[in-house]
């Protein structure tokens, strides 16, 4: 079961490997903190729009990640919602203590 900071080291493992994607649980407290999702991620390394696909549930997420593992930029569709996130401010990397 991964936190949101286990997806950052999964997501640069990824990239960093020849594997086209990797599934994984996660608990996701926003969602629902009683259980854990079930989470895809794909490399997709020929799109310069994003270089990852994320599936999260009900959820598909289109990413640009860093080799870190860290997001810069995203865009996902939820029925009629359509949401875009971008990286405000970044401060070191996500390593752990």
């Amino acid at each position: 079961i991964l936190s949101e900071f286990g997806l950052y080291q999964q997501t640069a493992k990824l990239l960093e490997s020849d594997q086209p994607s990797d599934s994984f649980k996660m608990w996701v407290s926003d969602s629902d903190p009683t259980n854990t999702t079930d989470v895809t991620i794909a490399h997709r390394p020929n799109n310069s729009d994003s270089n990852v696909a994320m599936v999260m549930g009900p959820i598909s997420v289109d990413l640009m990640a860093e080799k870190d593992g860290s997001y810069k930029s995203g865009k996902f569709e939820l029925g009629p919602m359509k949401m875009s996130l971008e990286l405000v401010y970044s401060h070191g990397r996500p390593i752990l203590p």
